[in-house]
């Protein structure tokens, strides 16, 4: 650089030093303010608001100042100061918000605690919350900081997203978020660097998945994570999550001490349990289930199991933390599915949720009631290999689109058995029962969904919803009493839809199953059913009767139809639509089956598709025993 101009970028700067204002924070109003806020909104960029020992109970931002917010740590390193100074959120909103394009910025030697995020989008942070976009990153350096206690729906302690982030001796620490990241967050085009030499720490913190991080980026691939101490030594994703489902990003850990280390033994919990046990026997349970599933260990060859004793588990009667999760390898086994009971209590939090990283894994004997969420009250998300047994889930609200059960993101091998959905409501769209979404496969056996309403202008299916590029099989099942109700979307079905995914489908089998007194407001049918190519649906000892929707099934592909049993509300019982325009004729034998209406009760629009009316069929009176717990029983 030339002497002239390294002169006056040495006055320019020393002018700028010059004239930077130290704004001083003191409750006793011996300084120039008593609120840090005050002080933020009187200073200029390159100015400190330096805060003096206390508890501000604020909500901080620092609305476009490119300012350092500190205690007095910063001047005399004294970390005491950081246990002194204290911005507590209240639990009104983020501690802390840096999220109007600052570009220099600096948080030092606070404390950050009981904050609260947004339970819906955008889900800021509970503890500091970083926001910019993809042109322009805000800058931050977090330095000396402790961020514990905070909640939010994921990153509670530290959200950042599109920021250029420094990361210096903060302990992350006790954060709980619902979902992902209880402890940090990271997203988009974010920039996060860890100070090799004044090390932060993330440990115990809570989540369904990721509890001490996750990152959400299609932008990088792999992070270099330099802590002092995180809660395990070697972290999977129920520790380190990545969102939404990038398998083959990469933590490159570099970790010196771990909080905990991992029980390779089943673990016992208890409503009358105590977290102070050790959880290793049923004489010596732990309470919450949230942390049996932290500390135990994921062991693939010889899996480990949560074992719930009989009881009720809620948040009022012994603090459980929702939404728990689970890790690979791990079954949560309740004592029986009668006695073992979670509890929602409608407090706005899902029961479980899990993400990439849960394969090999079984939820067994329990009952969920009470559930009152935005999305799903049961969800697996990119999950594989996952077993519901024995699972009752009954009186839940969503008031978003989702379902009771939703399992989606690219997963495989879902399977249900003894499944029931009763009472649950989806107030705008998707689905009430399950909704099982981008699987390799799914199964359901002897399950019900029963008395389920689904509305909004997107309302897939009350019952059950299966999205699958792989085969499908449905048996044994009741479908009873499920409404769904659209405002505009034509393209629904009360009890069941059973769909490919991204194009891709295998066979499906539809078998002994009972569909009754469902109802579809302006909708389609009570069941939508599709097969592409030379697969194959087979639609075997099925009844349907008393259903009112304007046609009974909606059939696509290759039909293997028989010994069924349609007496139905409504103007058809079979539907197959003309979509001879994208390629698609469909074929269906029917035989030995009893068709209220005959074969004038099959729409064949255009006369397009083919009907085999095979041998066998009748339209007669089924003599229906219609008494006692089985009503459609035969005489």
């Amino acid at each position: 650089m030339k002497p002239k101009f390294l002169f006056l970028f040495v006055l320019i700067c020393a002018n700028s030093w010059l004239q930077s204002v130290t704004w001083h924070i003191k409750l006793d109003g011996s300084g120039n303010f008593t609120t840090i806020q005050e002080g933020i909104n009187a200073s200029a960029d390159t100015d400190t608001v330096l805060v003096y020992p206390g508890t501000y109970f604020e909500n901080i931002n620092y609305n476009g100042k490119n300012i350092t917010v500190a205690s007095l740590e910063i001047i005399t390193g004294d970390d005491q100061y950081i246990y002194s100074t204290i911005i507590d959120g209240q639990r009104l909103s983020s501690c802390v918000s840096i999220v109007s394009e600052e570009i220099d910025t600096c948080l030092r030697g606070l404390t950050i605690t009981n904050g609260q995020g947004l339970i819906q989008y955008p889900f800021l942070s509970g503890g500091v919350n970083i926001w910019g976009n993809s042109d322009l990153l805000v800058h931050c350096n977090i330095m000396n900081c402790v961020i514990t206690n905070n909640f939010s729906m994921n990153a509670a302690g530290i959200n950042i997203r599109d920021g250029l982030v420094f990361l210096s001796g903060c302990s992350i620490r006790q954060n709980y978020a619902l979902k992902f990241g209880g402890g940090l967050g990271i997203r988009d085009h974010s920039q996060v660097t860890f100070d090799p030499v004044n090390r932060c720490s993330i440990y115990d913190n809570f989540a369904g998945s990721g509890v001490d991080m996750f990152v959400e980026t299609i932008y990088f691939d792999e992070l270099n994570v330099i802590v002092d101490t995180f809660t395990v030594a070697e972290p999977d994703r129920y520790f380190a999550q990545v969102f939404p489902g990038n398998r083959d990003f990469i933590y490159n850990f570099d970790i010196l001490e771990n909080f905990i280390v991992p029980y390779d033994y089943d673990i016992y919990v208890s409503p009358d349990g105590d977290d102070a046990n050790s959880g290793l026997s049923p004489d010596d349970p732990l309470k919450t289930i949230n942390l049996a599933v932290r500390n135990i260990a994921s062991n693939a060859e010889n899996p480990n199991t949560v074992y719930l004793a009989s009881g009720t588990y809620s948040k009022s009667q012994n603090q459980q933390l929702f939404a728990f999760g689970c890790k690979a390898h791990v079954n949560i086994i309740g004592e029986d599915m009668q006695s073992t009971i979670i509890d929602g209590e409608m407090s706005g939090e899902p029961f479980f949720y899990t993400g990439s990283g849960y394969i090999n894994s079984a939820l067994k004997n329990i009952t969920f009631q009470n559930g009152f969420f935005h999305q799903s009250l049961l969800m697996t998300y990119y999950s594989d290999s996952i077993r519901f047994e024995n699972i009752n889930i009954q009186n839940g609200i969503i008031t978003d689109s989702g379902a009771a059960i939703l399992s989606a993101g690219g997963g495989g091998n879902i399977e249900f058995i003894n499944v029931t959905v009763d009472n649950t409501e989806t107030q705008d769209g998707g689905n009430a029962g399950a909704w099982i979404n981008e699987t390799t496969s799914f199964k359901a056996t002897n399950c019900t969904f029963s008395n389920n309403t689904c509305t909004g202008s997107t309302a897939f299916s009350a019952g059950l919803y299966a999205m699958s590029s792989g085969d499908i099989s449905i048996e044994n099942c009741e479908f009873y009493g499920n409404t769904a109700t659209g405002n505009t979307w034509q393209g629904y079905a009360s009890a069941l839809l059973v769909y490919d995914y991204n194009d891709e489908m295998g066979n499906v089998i539809i078998n002994n199953c009972l569909f009754y007194d469902n109802v579809v407001n302006n909708g389609n049918s009570t069941i939508y059913a599709q097969v592409l190519d030379d697969d194959v649906l087979t639609f075997t000892n099925n009844t349907l009767i008393n259903n009112d929707s304007p046609y009974g099934i909606e059939f696509q592909g290759n039909i293997e139809f028989s010994n069924n049993i349609l007496r139905n509300i409504g103007n058809y019982e079979i539907a197959l639509f003309n979509k001879s325009g994208q390629g698609i004729i469909s074929e269906i034998d029917i035989s030995y089956s009893n068709i209220e209406g005959g074969q004038s009760a099959i729409y064949n629009q255009s006369g397009v598709n083919i009907i085999n009316w095979l041998e066998g069929n009748i339209d007669e009176d089924p003599l229906f025993l219609l008494s006692g717990d089985d009503p459609y029983q035969l005489t």
